[in-house]
């Protein structure tokens, strides 16, 4: 199971976020609950990538919020953002900022292999069926062994992306005298990181690995 925040310390943490009027890391007012902040925030990750605008507008045709159960991002290069981003997955817990991040990192970065794969001449009808495949699947849903190696590629460097912003935003804070926002921010830093590395290990599972 993933690791959460609960009792004491998740009060805490969010009555911190009340008091700052930002999520609980402090990198953007949240949580996210509507289109608007949701395409603000994927531009927002998108410029720690180094992401313009205009880059932005070319990897992705459309940014929707709250229209399916999970975030994705699809061959009509929509990227979708879950109503549930950066709260736990299964259980009811506090919104960390840092696990939205991470998770609009990852959806970005698929984004940026498949319009990579097409700007070098790749075909997308064969980019997806490498990725869903009923003949070559591992899964019962028709995910092939390629779709889990981008899995872990595309969450490896949103984790790595999280970490650093994070590390930097942490130094900042203490440097400012404000040691309880930095704290806090660690501790959900360590919970995004440890969701994430359990997320990558259930897939390296699938793997065999």
């Amino acid at each position: 199971m993933l690791l959460r925040l609960r009792g004491v310390q998740a009060a805490r943490v969010q009555e911190r976020s009340r008091e700052l009027g930002q999520g609980m890391a402090g990198f953007a007012k949240g949580p996210i609950t509507d289109q608007g902040k949701a395409i603000s925030f994927v531009h927002e990750v998108g410029r720690h990538m180094g992401l313009s605008a205009d880059d932005i507008g070319k990897v992705t045709s459309r940014i929707e919020f709250g229209l399916k159960p999970s975030s994705s991002f699809n061959g009509r290069r929509v990227l979708h953002l879950s109503s549930s981003i950066g709260k736990p997955l299964f259980k009811e817990g506090p919104y960390n900022e840092l696990r939205a991040f991470l998770e609009v990192a990852h959806e970005l970065n698929h984004a940026l292999v498949y319009h990579r794969y097409i700007e070098a001449g790749g075909n997308s009808g064969k980019f997806w069926e490498s990725r869903f495949n009923a003949t070559r699947a591992i899964d019962p849903k028709g995910r092939t062994r390629n779709y889990y190696v981008d899995e872990i590629n595309v969450e490896g460097a949103a984790a790595e992306l999280t970490s650093s912003v994070s590390t930097q935003a942490i130094q900042a804070l203490e440097a400012s005298g404000r040691f309880n926002a930095a704290g806090d921010t660690r501790r959900l830093l360590a919970e995004a990181l440890s969701e994430s590395d359990e997320y990558i290990s259930s897939i390296k599972k699938v793997l065999g690995q």
